[in-house]
């Protein structure tokens, strides 16, 4: 599902996406409020959310969509050229991954038409599950190492979907 205020935006995407024959567009929506309305009515297998779109932006879509009805989002807005705040609250919230809209012309989509449709397929196969909160999980040890490890550095990785993955990580290690 497509959620753009933008009509040309809107058939643009369209045109880019259903050039690959695993991708189908079940619908359409102008705002946030009404693409968590057609979420939870065509319950789609990707939500492919702009942010700047009048009263009802893409956060209150994000917002409104995971909590009611956890679904993987894309984020395509130009909004992460000049702040990339709301972007990070939304991959907080449970957004999948996010991708800028190209800066001079939002009209030169194909210039990531090979990128957009790769991060649509990946968010296609996400597992939501982990949007469960489980709170009472987490560690509440003030330390499980001793002084005299081996190594000074744990590293941990992450691709598409990795923030609340490493967050789930994170809040479930010893302070230290």
């Amino acid at each position: 599902m497509i959620a753009d205020d933008s009509v040309l935006m809107r058939f643009l995407i369209r045109d880019i996406l259903t050039a690959d024959p695993d991708i189908e567009i079940v619908g359409f929506a102008n705002n946030g409020k009404e693409a968590y309305l057609l979420t939870k009515k065509l319950m789609p297998d990707v939500v492919l959310m702009d942010m700047t779109m009048g009263e009802y932006g893409g956060l209150y879509g994000v917002e409104a969509i995971m909590k009611d009805c956890p679904t993987p989002i894309v984020i395509l807005s130009s909004m992460g050229n000049t702040d990339m705040e709301p972007i990070l609250k939304c991959l907080k919230l449970g957004a999948i991954d996010y991708l800028n809209k190209p800066v001079k012309n939002n009209v030169n989509l194909r210039e990531v038409e090979t990128e957009l449709i790769e991060k649509v397929k990946v968010a296609s196969k996400a597992d939501m599950s982990h949007l469960v909160k489980n709170d009472h999980f987490n560690n509440v040890h003030v330390h499980a190492f001793d002084d005299n490890v081996q190594y000074d550095i744990i590293v941990i990785g992450a691709s598409t979907g990795g923030p609340t993955a490493v967050e789930t990580v994170l809040t479930q290690l010893p302070q230290n």
